[in-house]
């Protein structure tokens, strides 16, 4: 009796162990957690990043879900965790419980950018052109981004085919920049009023992409979102442009009224990835 008891305790004690190192990706959320942007920070060598975390109301950790990244512009950094949920966040929010989807909003720190600039110049009117720095790692704050994007993709409940990159401004130069940083990691990419670097169009160009610019934008010309469009498609590819007449840097506003710009995204995903 006593070795049966022994054997069947040495049996449960495996069992616990075994179920916990399977399910080591896998959590829990209170109710209260989903359909809210939670507040979150995600260390790293160098230091911490804020991000706020959407996980829609019918979360369940033994699914797996798309992965929305929304990368912010330069008015929305700081540190209280709170600015990058200034633009997109609502159509966001419902977006992710429509489609059944997780978003990160990650904020970059006031003394910092999400890219690196070899230099800037401003013209009279206030617009400026940009020679954004591809021959050295990622800004610190991109650095942050690229580890809990990393982090996350490593989580059971997230559906790796699925996962998604757009921005505005600042943001939409990060998103041209997370694609070639992070290659074969994202089904879809949209940059709104955004710049890149067209030397690296070669990693964007087998990915899905609508451009959004105001053909106006006195801050970061549409001639910016026109080079990368061409790069892309001298290589192959076939971005899709969304050029408005009469707006000036606030292009997100019709960006985000396009009927299908959430549907449109979900539909896209890696295959034999």
């Amino acid at each position: 009796m006593i070795k049966f008891s022994v054997y069947h305790f040495i049996c449960l004690v495996s069992l616990c162990l075994l179920s916990s190192s399977c399910n080591i990706n896998t959590m829990q959320l209170k109710e209260a957690d989903k359909g809210v942007y939670l507040k979150k920070t995600f260390s790293i060598d160098n230091g911490v990043l804020n991000y706020r975390i959407f996980y829609p109301k019918g979360f369940d950790s033994s699914k797996a879900y798309p992965m929305l990244l929304f990368m912010h512009g330069a008015g929305e950094r700081g540190d209280d965790n709170e600015a990058q949920l200034t633009h997109g966040s609502e159509l966001i929010a419902k977006g992710m419980n429509d489609y059944n989807a997780i978003a990160i909003f990650p904020q970059c720190p006031q003394d910092d950018y999400w890219v690196k600039f070899k230099s800037e110049s401003q013209e009279k009117d206030g617009a400026r052109s940009f020679d954004i720095d591809v021959e050295n790692g990622p800004s610190e704050a991109l650095g942050k981004v690229i580890g809990l994007m990393d982090e996350m993709k490593e989580k059971d409940y997230i559906n790796q085919s699925k996962v998604y990159v757009m921005g505005l401004s600042m943001g939409g130069m990060a998103t041209f920049d997370l694609l070639w940083r992070m290659p074969n990691t994202f089904a879809a990419a949209m940059p709104i009023c955004g710049a890149g670097s067209p030397e690296k169009a070669n990693h964007m160009s087998s990915v899905p992409m609508r451009i959004f610019h105001g053909e106006e934008d006195s801050v970061v010309p549409i001639s910016n979102s026109r080079v990368m469009q061409a790069a892309i498609e001298s290589l192959g590819g076939s971005p899709e442009t969304y050029y408005y007449p009469g707006v000036n840097h606030d292009s997100w506003t019709n960006a985000f009224a396009e009927k299908d710009f959430l549907s449109w995204m979900f539909e896209q995903e890696i295959v034999d990835n």
